[in-house]
């Protein structure tokens, strides 16, 4: 792998979805500085933890091990996070292309809040943030298929020709991602490691074994991780963890 090549989590994914493998071996084969997560899914335990008081987030206790939400791809630079779903509509159900563009911008729109709330938990001091962009893939889908879509949403869609080659997706990128900020270097660095302990739990799988093995993260930085992933740490108190996964 070169520098400029994403590094994708999982390594390898062949069977699924055929939508979802299609815009999986795009990005794996695009030529940018990235990692990407594939199939990020969160409790509501979890995305409460990153909220500054818990009435921002009421919840029952018998619901704080459900599902609050969850992303197809979530791609992680420097200083940018594109959220994106994938819809599996094809040609001859094109003209459901708003709800379902609506329903998957209302679902990325929580993965936003979320990394949103983990930036600011993290750095409270922090001016400028990343580059945090929500983006919905229909690969079955080609442009004929959009003219119910206005302009600006067109721009938040990734259609068949967008996919068909490098340089169309190259293309794709350079014309929709918004150029990055200036944020200050090293601060979106804790923000992607607690996203990759979201997608998966470190101390029970064999991916995660490998994730922590690709990015050797601090002593702090795992104990955090252990905290946030065991459902003991808030992240406004700096407890000690009862447990804590050796990197």
């Amino acid at each position: 792998k070169t520098p400029n090549q994403p590094t994708m989590l999982p390594p390898i994914l062949n069977m699924g979805a055929e939508s979802h493998v299609k815009v999986y071996h795009t990005f794996k084969s695009s030529k940018k500085k990235m990692l990407v997560l594939h199939g990020l899914q969160y409790t509501n335990e979890q995305f409460a933890l990153f909220k500054p008081n818990k009435t921002d987030f009421p919840c029952d206790e018998n619901e704080l091990d459900n599902e609050k939400g969850g992303s197809d791809f979530v791609m992680i630079g420097e200083d940018f996070v594109l959220i994106v779903e994938v819809s599996d509509l094809n040609e001859n159900d094109g003209q459901q292309i708003r709800s379902v563009f609506t329903a998957k911008e209302e679902q990325g729109a929580v993965t936003e809040d979320l990394v949103r709330e983990m930036i600011r938990s993290s750095h409270k001091n922090v001016v400028t943030s990343p580059v945090i962009q929500r983006f919905c893939a229909f690969p079955n889908l080609s442009k004929t298929s959009t003219s119910n879509l206005t302009a600006e949403e067109l721009s938040r869609v990734i259609l068949s020709e967008d996919l068909t080659h490098d340089t169309n997706f190259s293309a794709w990128w350079e014309k929709n991602v918004a150029k990055t900020s200036k944020t200050p270097q090293g601060i979106f660095k804790y923000t992607k490691e607690v996203l990759v302990g979201l997608w998966d739990y470190l101390a029970f799988s064999w991916w995660g074994r490998v994730v922590t093995n690709a990015l050797k993260p601090s002593k702090e930085t795992m104990t955090h991780l252990t905290k946030l992933l065991i459902g003991l740490w808030d992240i406004n108190s700096q407890d000690d963890a009862d447990m804590e996964i050796q990197p």
